[in-house]
């Protein structure tokens, strides 16, 4: 044994620490050209005195090595290691391999590796690599950790070579594994996956400022993962993916100015794939070229999905995900212009989805999404031009929609089958492309005249829809504005009026212009008083002469006029008097008009209370 190796095997036995860094070095280990003999320890000579070394009773032996070289490699596979081992500061040549082996606590602090093999290691206690250096991929895959995973400002990949840059290799992989804590991560920076597939953590995951990088490929891996703690990731860096396709995070989800970029490389673009066709003519923002930032499909939250700020240049993802409490993208800023920038498909949310002043460059999707809450698009800016979707909630139930003091959206709208208590939104904020058949709420706001409304539902790419008619005209009489309703219901007879053939439109113009459609009764008295008017001045110039002198009531030429214009009254006058001439002609025009009048008059009213 060398004197290193002498000194180490005489502190071992009482857990003493054998530190070889010199006066002026650093936190972290030097260059290997540093380390001479005097700090150079083999491999095989630790591990002959993990394995044999045992508390005796006299101390609590352990391995605390600081500032050494480890030459060679240290093999404790399937060993059981039954005293604390703590490299700091040391620089190993190969990395250890402790694949299956069974340590009651392991640290690798400040040290410098070029990977570590730990397939199924099963360790009581924690397992440190606080500000470690790792040029290769720690393999803890199926790992059991009864303690915390330590990994604060650890540095994790080469940050280049194929694996990093095509995202198929792992800078840490933990897929499987249990860790009985947290795994405690800000300001890690991995090149390559951090993979958690299938991961256990009964504490937090913590990645805090963490810089994670897998350009093209997936930065983060937890599929179906379990985190009982939640998930802290404010001010994440993630170049490459998240996945946390089925994950259950047990607590809160936070993205707060996180900074998600999935683009392939350093020259790459965010998708651009165009939206494929789905029967409505606006596409179903089928991925592009692009690949989603943020995948988090079936994923379940039990509090809350806090991002505020976040940056996302590719798709976010949270199609079918259950969170429990509010999911919060206020002041987000999502990237994907002419596909889906937010894709929720069926997303369920048991409080609020607020997104006051999101940034949308691309559609934002909640197609049957489910909200108890509000769904709080405030002061937002959603775009998708080239005619795409830049807003799809179809089938969406919330309490209220609120898109109160948004910009005006750019692009296609679709509110097919949502349902709303409220729906706020200006007038102003709609596109020139709307699609509101089904569309259901109790309530608008801000109040305003119904005329302001109308020329929303002429923007329906369906045409003339109906049912978005009677729902506003509800909507106003819910709030007890009688008048208005009967405005939007009569603007909705003259758009059907405009589909219909020459021969409806003409007697939908009678009808119009006599009583607005029944929804304008006034109007019948105001003709009838014309019409009055005009025979009654008529007939008392030109006297008709009567049918049976002598026997002919005193001609009154109003009375004789009301008998010509009312179809079902009969005074006695019409029929006992004989007009000639011009004075004939205009007792045909009465009578005519009464007809006319009295048939107006009767559908309008049939067709307003059946409304009503």
């Amino acid at each position: 044994m060398s004197a290193a190796e002498r000194r180490i095997r005489d502190a071992v036995a009482h857990g003493g620490e054998v530190d070889f860094r010199r006066a002026g070095d650093g936190q972290l280990p030097g260059r290997p050209e540093e380390f001479g003999p005097e700090r150079t320890v083999r491999a095989e000579v630790l591990r002959a005195l993990l394995l044999r070394t045992a508390a005796d009773g006299d101390g609590i032996p352990a391995l605390r090595v600081t500032g050494a070289r480890i030459s060679g490699r240290l093999d404790l596979g399937n060993a059981a290691v039954d005293v604390p081992v703590r490299f700091r500061a040391c620089r190993f040549e190969q990395a250890p391999d402790l694949h299956a082996a069974r340590t009651r606590q392991l640290n690798f602090t400040e040290s410098v590796l070029p990977g570590l093999v730990a397939y199924g290691l099963h360790t009581d206690g924690a397992l440190h690599l606080t500000r470690c250096r790792s040029t290769g991929p720690l393999r803890l895959t199926g790992a059991r950790i009864s303690g915390a995973l330590l990994a604060e400002h650890a540095w994790l990949g080469s940050g280049s070579g194929a694996g990093a840059r095509s995202g198929g290799g792992a800078a840490l992989e933990l897929d499987a594994a249990r860790i009985e804590n947290d795994l405690w991560a800000p300001g890690l920076a991995a090149h390559g996956a951090l993979a958690l597939a299938g991961a256990w953590i009964d504490g937090e995951l913590n990645l805090l400022d963490a810089e994670l990088s897998a350009p093209g490929g997936v930065c983060l891996h937890a599929g179906n993962a379990t985190v009982g703690g939640g998930i802290a990731g404010a001010r994440l860096s993630a170049r490459g993916r998240l996945l946390l396709t089925g994950a259950r995070v047990g607590r809160t989800v936070n993205l707060e100015d996180a900074v998600l970029d999935s683009r392939a490389g350093d020259d790459g673009v965010p998708g651009n794939g165009q939206l494929d066709g789905d029967g409505d003519g606006t596409g179903d923002g089928s991925p592009g070229t692009g690949e989603p930032a943020l995948t988090a499909t079936a994923a379940t939250v039990d509090l809350d999905w806090v991002c505020p700020g976040l940056r996302a240049r590719g798709e976010v993802r949270l199609s079918r995900a259950r969170i429990a409490g509010k999911l919060d993208l206020s002041g987000a800023v999502l990237e994907r212009p002419g596909d889906k920038a937010l894709r929720a498909e069926n997303l369920s949310v048991g409080a609020e989805l607020t997104a006051v002043g999101l940034t949308a460059r691309g559609c934002v999707d909640l197609r049957g999404a489910a909200v108890a809450g509000t769904v709080d698009l405030a002061h937002a800016q959603l775009s998708n031009d080239g005619g795409n979707l830049a807003l799809r909630a179809s089938g969406c139930t919330a309490a209220e929609l609120s898109l109160r003091a948004a910009a005006p959206i750019r692009g296609t709208v679709n509110l097919r089958n949502a349902r709303f208590d409220l729906l706020y939104a200006d007038p102003g904020v709609w596109p020139e492309t709307v699609l509101l058949n089904r569309l259901g709420y109790l309530a608008l706001a801000p109040q305003l005249p119904a005329r302001a409304r109308l020329s929303v539902l002429e923007r329906d790419a369906d045409g003339f829809v109906p049912g978005a008619y009677e729902e506003l005209a509800a909507a106003y009489v819910r709030l007890g504005d009688d008048d208005a309703a009967r405005t939007v219901r009569l603007a909705a007879q003259r758009r059907r009026r405009a589909a219909q053939p020459w021969y409806a439109r003409w007697w939908g113009h009678l009808q119009d212009a006599a009583v607005g459609y029944g929804y304008r009764p006034l109007r019948a008295a105001g003709w009838l008083a014309v019409l009055l008017a005009a025979g009654t001045s008529a007939f008392g110039l030109h006297h008709p002469p009567p049918l049976e002198p002598g026997k002919a009531p005193a001609f009154n030429p109003l009375v004789y006029t009301l008998d010509l214009l009312l179809p079902v009254v009969d005074f006695g006058q019409a029929r006992s008097f004989d007009p000639h001439g011009l004075c004939q002609w205009l007792s045909y025009a009465l009578v005519a008009a009464g007809w006319i009048l009295a048939g107006t008059v009767a559908a309008g009213i049939t067709r307003a209370v059946s409304r009503t």
